[in-house]
């Protein structure tokens, strides 16, 4: 167990970047650390394996990509191996669940995950400066916006919203005791920020949305204690949310000058673009989205797709046949999972997809409310 949380805090912590496949070394880890789990809680105490509903999906989609045959693409072959780990953690983490117990279990990820985020916004802020380049020469700062060890800065946005929902977790099961852990959340806010991710916002968002719908239909409850520190959890991210945003681009705009004069990294300051990161009319992004509906009727089947891995190609065709949308730029994913999903699986495979989300939605109406939940 405790290789298996190296190797996959590793996977989301080494800023290697090797070329020509950047993510290959992270891809490897994280990889390697589902199996180290799937096969250690195999063997220990026992065979006896629980699989989840929703692991049921997985299984599903699994068997798509061999019945669609697509795995002479490169990419089809990296979300197969990437669905077939995320099957064997799903099945390690069920039967973990059943040995021991949920909150056990949903502690233990909780902190691996705000333990991570954390690690990765000081990584991301390191390298944002130039300070991981003297170290790592080959991994540049990479632009206005942070990208983290990751390399991209939706990723690491991503792994910070959930870092910070794991957090709010912790603080409303009574696990957050130290006072010191309450500017944890401006920590990870300060790297959400410097990231310039629109998703993280939608994400911040949902979550409170969902807060405030629970806050409603929890209030007369008669056992609402965790509800209301979940709802303070919530109120101190966003506070904290609002505190990192009126800071970051005053201690940027000074950090970048004397990085650049120090000759650690050449480009602009956050502050030249943020105010443009807000601005959720991507026009180039819309005009994909564009370009894949007024060519649903190009493709090789409008029920099973042109395929695994075939997006590139199909947005590069529809680019030279004259379409009228024309951005000027080859796509080699839409930034939209459903459109994604219709080009390369159909009708067929965004109806999977749509069933295991509404799956999702009927557990959280219909289950009792706890803390793990």
């Amino acid at each position: 167990i405790r290789l298996t949380v190296l190797l996959s805090a590793l996977s989301f912590l080494v800023p290697l970047n090797f070329y020509p496949d950047v993510d290959f070394v992270k891809n490897f880890l994280g990889v390697l650390g589902g199996l180290f789990l799937f096969f250690t809680v195999m063997y220990q105490r026992g065979a006896d394996l629980a699989i989840s509903r929703s692991a049921c999906f997985l299984f599903v989609i699994f068997s798509g990509f061999v019945l669609l045959d697509g795995l002479d693409h490169y990419h089809a072959f990296v979300y197969l191996v990437s669905l077939l780990t995320a099957l064997l953690v799903s099945v390690a983490i069920s039967t973990l669940t059943e040995r021991y117990s949920n909150p056990s279990v949903a502690g233990a990820l909780a902190w691996f995950t705000t333990v991570v985020a954390g690690l990765s916004v000081l990584l991301g802020i390191l390298r944002y400066y130039g300070l991981l380049t003297i170290a790592l020469p080959w991994g540049a700062d990479g632009g206005p916006r942070m990208i983290g060890a990751l390399g991209q800065p939706n990723l690491t946005a991503l792994v910070v919203l959930m870092g910070l929902i794991s957090f709010i977790y912790l603080f409303a099961t009574g696990q957050i005791r130290s006072r010191l852990w309450l500017l944890y959340p401006f920590w990870l806010c300060i790297g959400a920020v410097l990231t310039g991710s629109r998703f993280f916002y939608l994400g911040i968002a949902t979550l409170c949305l969902i807060s405030v719908i629970e806050f409603i239909r929890n209030y007369f409850s008669a056992s609402c204690r965790w509800q209301t520190l979940w709802s303070k959890g919530v109120l101190l991210t966003l506070l904290s949310l609002v505190l990192a945003y009126a800071v970051v681009p005053v201690a940027d705009e000074f950090l970048t000058n004397t990085s650049v004069q120090a000759g650690l990294i050449d480009r602009e300051s956050f502050s030249e673009i943020s105010d443009a990161r807000l601005r959720f009319g991507d026009v180039q992004r819309v005009g994909e989205w564009k370009k894949v509906i007024g060519g649903v009727s190009e493709l090789d089947s409008i029920w099973l797709g042109n395929g695994p891995g075939s997006y590139p190609l199909f947005s590069m065709t529809m680019q030279v046949s004259g379409y009228s949308v024309n951005n000027q730029l080859l796509w080699t994913h839409p930034h939209n999972l459903l459109l994604m999903l219709l080009v390369e699986y159909g009708l067929l495979g965004l109806l999977v997809f749509l069933s295991f989300c509404f799956y999702l939605l009927f557990i959280y109406w219909t289950r009792p409310r706890t803390p793990v939940f």
